[in-house]
């Protein structure tokens, strides 16, 4: 599993772009047609009415900038969303991701079909909802606008609003350069993620929503948190998950990250496949850390920053197991032990110590219990500057 980024194709052109805006717009009514006839099917029901309006009208939500080229509207995304999962079910995933994550993805896309599908229209139903729109001020610089989804719809020609050309001829004569779905804190609100915000209201529209469905819709996003494979990242995202609750969130993740398509037209599946080692390394963790107690003769303040810095390691670890990482640390953590004939001629040539002190020192190292030796520090505090070089050199080796 390589975590080498591919070679970087060229972005999209102007020209190859307003191409693509030609074509989302010569597909969009079969495709609104299509995508409106599954979410009748998925949410069926007077009750859902509210639901079902507000998943066709986000439908229309706008995808400008550098992540969504996919289409000019977010139809085309949630339809890319569907065949991914589609092909996930099938088993057509890259070699690039590890074989038992592909094997989750397809028993989860296989067994939760529907389940799944009904989070493809739900994961983004926020977005309308956190619109931030960047444009640049008179002295160049980003500005950032919060804007309502009626604010949007009254900015927005009339033409404009369902036409992919006509909103993309719009959105660049009005210096627009990237629409986001975030709404950061200020002064008199909270921010507001898209994620979390679309959890919530597909609570309030929709009153049986499978638990893993919220969750995976609160954390869809979760891959763009690993820049580089973190176990304790992993840990802080997915560790109050149930094993179900893991399996969805990942399959969503990756069948949305599928779809996003960047600046070249192509989806950077980077941050994923950073996930995925994440996910693995900290499952490693998990395993050896329940045979940690069951370990002797370690030195528990090496153990706890060996395990502190695996956690934080930005790189899959190279055992292939929980039991080959346990001989690493045992190897790495194992108590000091020192000959205390050498360590004796050592302390012969230490002024700074008197007889009885030397005697003391290689008692200490000398007894059957490991841990006396750890008193050495506390005792001689002093006197330690003394001690430390003919202690180092004493150790025994092996």
């Amino acid at each position: 599993m390589s975590l080498e980024k591919p070679l970087q194709k060229p972005p999209l052109t102007d020209s190859q772009l307003d191409q693509r805006a030609q074509e989302e717009l010569a597909s969009r009514a079969e495709r609104i047609e299509r995508l409106s006839a599954k979410v009748d099917q998925l949410f069926p029901g007077e009750k859902a009415e509210p639901l079902r309006e507000k998943i066709k009208a986000s439908f229309n939500v706008p995808q400008w900038g550098d992540f969504h080229n996919e289409g000019v509207f977010m139809d085309t995304h949630l339809d890319l969303i569907l065949q991914n999962l589609n092909q996930v079910r099938a088993g057509e995933m890259p070699e690039t991701l590890p074989a038992d994550v592909r094997t989750i993805m397809q028993e989860t896309a296989s067994s939760q079909e529907a389940v799944l599908e009904k989070y493809v229209f739900l994961h983004d139903i926020a977005k309308m909802d956190t619109l931030l729109v960047k444009t640049k001020n008179a002295d160049g610089k980003a500005v950032n606008t919060k804007v309502s989804w009626d604010e949007w719809q009254s900015r927005v020609p009339v033409e404009a609003q369902t036409d992919p050309v006509a909103m993309r001829a719009w959105l660049i004569a009005s210096g627009i350069e990237g629409v986001s779905y975030y709404h950061p804190s200020d002064k008199t609100n909270e921010g507001k993620m898209h994620g979390a915000a679309g959890a919530e209201e597909a609570r309030r529209l929709e009153a049986e929503v499978d638990p893993s469905v919220l969750a995976a819709i609160e954390n869809h996003e979760v891959a763009y948190q690993f820049a580089k494979p973190k176990a304790e990242t992993y840990r802080k995202y997915f560790s109050a998950m149930s094993e179900e609750e893991k399996a969805m969130a990942l399959t969503a993740s990756y069948i949305d990250t599928l779809a996003s398509l960047g600046k070249t037209g192509e989806p950077n599946l980077s941050n994923f496949i950073a996930l995925t080692v994440s996910k693995r390394n900290d499952e490693l963790l998990v395993a050896v850390e329940a045979e940690l107690p069951t370990l002797k003769d370690l030195d528990l303040k090496k153990v706890e920053k060996k395990i502190a810095d695996l956690k934080k390691a930005d790189s899959a670890f190279p055992e292939k197991n929980a039991a080959q990482l346990i001989e690493c640390i045992m190897k790495e953590c194992k108590k000091t032990s020192y000959d205390p004939v050498v360590l004796a001629a050592m302390l012969k040539e230490v002024k700074e110590l008197t007889e009885d002190e030397k005697t003391q020192i290689i008692a200490l190292v000398s007894s059957k219990n490991p841990e006396d030796t750890e008193k050495i520090g506390s005792m001689f505090k002093d006197k330690m500057r003394y001690i430390s070089r003919p202690l180092k050199a004493s150790e025994k080796k092996g």
